[in-house]
């Protein structure tokens, strides 16, 4: 049902055996590529982008979002990657604003239901609305009430990252958002009332889902140093996720979370399964996507894996 957030509607004529996923975060990008080869996906790349500035600061313009863009192009193109193969972008889930609004009544076309958005991300979240990229879907009803699912980021990354990869000639197949990407790739589709804990080098994020599997809450957080980690780091976002699930739960009628998933490629992610069932009464378990691949490499995003695997 779910599909990526934020799209690009180019879509260039390509190998269908051949898929490129990509994660953005403060440092660079990580970047996958599978290729078809008998019967099976194979890794064929798997490559680090370094950033010279971070563009997800408050400081960072669109000058940087374009050199980050820039730079993410020149290495498609040097590995051929991006012409010919669909391309999938995620953006990290920090990064990106993302809201259920109940409503009494649902718009009837997509841009009034856009621009709906727009208007509440600045009235109840006090965002600047006028310079923010927004897209919504109808979620249907839940008690009577509408339910308008709303996805915003900077437009500045919209624009700058298009512009900066159209300059190669890269034109992505869809521009998204690294937890619905996941979300999407869970096995049986994640199941009713359920939970994803991505842990990657940069940043965590919860996705909760309700009983007809639609995304109810996303909180994404920048980790306070990349790629160090420590056991009160650890068990601080643990305690975070708890307090959310807790909230989510208490403020609706009939809500629970079921199955927790956990998934990332930062090498303490299989870890938090296990302080996740001391602390909690769910249970908690890894989804490794690396196991679609052969010869899978360590260190690579679950978001990576996940877009790659995307039709």
């Amino acid at each position: 049902m779910l599909q990526a957030l934020i799209e690009r509607l180019l879509r260039p004529v390509h190998n269908p055996g051949e898929r490129t996923g990509v994660l953005l975060d403060r440092g660079g990008a990580w970047i996958a590529g599978v290729a078809a080869a008998e019967g099976e996906l194979r890794l064929a790349l798997n490559r680090r982008v370094p950033f010279k500035r971070n563009p997800f600061s408050e400081e960072a313009g669109r000058e940087a979002i374009v050199a980050a863009g820039t730079a993410l192009a020149e290495f498609l193109r040097s590995a051929d990657a991006g012409r010919y193969n669909p391309v999938r972008i995620a953006l990290p889930d920090p990064a990106v604003n993302l809201a259920v609004f109940e409503l009494d009544a649902m718009p009837k076309t997509r841009r009034e239901r856009d621009e709906l958005a727009r208007w509440l991300f600045k009235k109840e979240l006090y965002l600047d609305a006028d310079n923010l990229a927004c897209v919504a879907r109808d979620l249907g009803a839940d008690g009577g009430r509408k339910l308008l699912l709303a996805a915003a980021v900077a437009g500045a990354w919209t624009d700058g990252i298009g512009h900066a990869l159209r300059g190669f000639g890269i034109f992505p197949a869809a521009l998204g958002v690294s937890a619905i990407s996941v979300f999407n790739a869970l096995p049986g589709g994640g199941g009713r009332n359920g939970a994803l804990l991505s842990f990657e080098n940069d940043f965590w994020s919860l996705l909760l889902w309700d009983e007809a599997m639609r995304p109810r809450l996303l909180r994404g957080y920048w980790r306070e140093q990349a790629d160090a980690v420590t056991d009160p780091e650890l068990r601080g976002i643990v305690s975070e996720a708890e307090r959310l699930i807790t909230s989510y739960v208490r403020a609706g009628s009939g809500r629970r979370i079921e199955k927790i998933y956990v998934a990332g490629g930062a090498p303490s992610a299989r870890r938090f399964v296990g302080l996740l069932n001391e602390r909690l009464s769910e249970e908690a378990a890894y989804v490794d996507f690396s196991g679609r691949c052969r010869d899978p490499a360590a260190g690579i995003p679950a978001c990576c894996y996940a877009l790659c695997g995307e039709a």
